[in-house]
């Protein structure tokens, strides 16, 4: 169970990272596919400290891509309706700008 934990773990930091990277090229769908990625892996474990890192990156992204369906795609993974995905976005987005 641990190592399979351990993959897991490392495969979504990876994903993180290669998402992070993706956005700064601004290859758009493939951040968003990493990203995606990192968030579902982190969802999944239950991390209380990727979780809110990866919705800020994708709170980010959402601004620098314009990338209009991401809301539904987040708030499938964590249960929630576009419209409350989209106000978790804003928050993010005011976190990071420190409003």
């Amino acid at each position: 169970m641990y190592q399979e934990y351990g993959d897991c773990y490392a495969q979504a930091k990876t994903y993180h990272s290669l998402g992070m990277m993706k956005q700064e090229q601004k290859q758009w769908k493939q951040a968003r596919y990493c990203l995606l990625q990192a968030l579902e892996l982190f969802v999944k474990y239950d991390d209380a400290f990727y979780v809110p890192v990866i919705l800020c990156n994708l709170a980010q992204f959402w601004q620098d891509s314009n990338d209009m369906e991401l809301p539904t795609a987040i708030g499938s993974m964590l249960g929630m309706v576009e419209d409350e995905a989209e106000q978790l976005l804003r928050y993010m987005l005011d976190l990071i700008r420190g409003s």
